[in-house]
């Protein structure tokens, strides 16, 4: 049975499998949705046609995301920046071939010091209008994700992710990620300042670590959920997990059985 309609779990979650066995182990563990990470397509040279018939057999719904590990869409090194772009590109007509067209894509960050930051907004800003205008050619929505707050991201919060969909078209949506969040914050009121969000990353996290299993960290995952759940939105459990004994993916789906058996009692 599934857990609910509009859970997904990241791929990267089960890492160590091509997606073709991904969707298959998601769907034998009752979740109905996966995130597609190009990456994980492109390493273990997965069949588009499976993933597509797999997808149709179990009824799976797909989101995305794009490239993002080693890239820049914000480089000062304008080489990296068109590789990083093309690559984005190329995530786009993977998720456009998949049919998993809701697609996440990181912002890039800075090169140098903060000082350089409306530089590098100028620069990224440019290089999303690019992709935008190639992703509505492929009928497909990209989602600008607000990264954590460490050295060298730059669209970390409400004001910088707003500033950056004013200068973009009203197609650009946004993915929050839970873990991002700075400390002590109220979500409800935070969730509230950032317009356009059409995705939410959820996992847990600690002082020193990001993307822990639910309820492994400092965040009040059960809370999150509850007021969440009918959203409508895409909650995409994310992790990651290297080994094949699907640790990370059972000890979150451990967790939200625990919390739909407390909202059902």
């Amino acid at each position: 049975m599934t857990i609910l309609h509009n859970i997904y779990i990241a791929s990267p979650v089960l890492w160590a499998f091509p997606l073709e066995q991904v969707i298959a182990i998601v769907h034998g563990r009752g979740i109905g949705g996966v995130e597609v990470w190009a990456e994980q397509v492109w390493y273990h040279r997965s069949s588009i046609r499976e993933i597509v018939r797999l997808k149709d057999r179990f009824q799976m719904n797909l989101t995305s995301h794009a490239a993002s590990w080693d890239l820049n869409i914000a480089a000062l090194n304008r080489g990296i920046r068109r590789q990083s772009i093309r690559l984005v590109k190329r995530s786009i007509l993977l998720a456009e071939a998949i049919g998993a067209n809701n697609i996440t894509i990181h912002p890039g960050r800075l090169t140098l010091s903060a000082t350089w930051t409306d530089w590098h907004f100028a620069v990224l800003t440019e290089s999303l209008q690019e992709i935008s205008t190639f992703a509505q050619a492929h009928q497909a929505v990209i989602s600008v994700e607000v990264m954590e707050p460490v050295k060298k991201e730059f669209i970390i919060d409400a004001p910088a992710v707003n500033r950056l969909l004013s200068q973009l078209p009203d197609s650009v949506m946004v993915t929050l990620d839970v873990a991002h969040l700075p400390r002590q914050t109220d979500f409800d009121d935070y969730f509230a300042k950032i317009k356009r969000i059409n995705k939410i990353h959820l996992s847990d996290r600690s002082q020193d670590r990001y993307h822990l299993p639910l309820g492994q960290g400092d965040l009040d995952c059960a809370a999150l959920l509850n007021g969440l759940r009918d959203s409508g939105l895409p909650l995409v459990i994310e992790g990651h997990d290297d080994r094949k004994d699907q640790a990370v993916l059972r000890e979150n789906l451990d967790f939200l059985r625990r919390w739909l058996d407390s909202i059902t009692k």
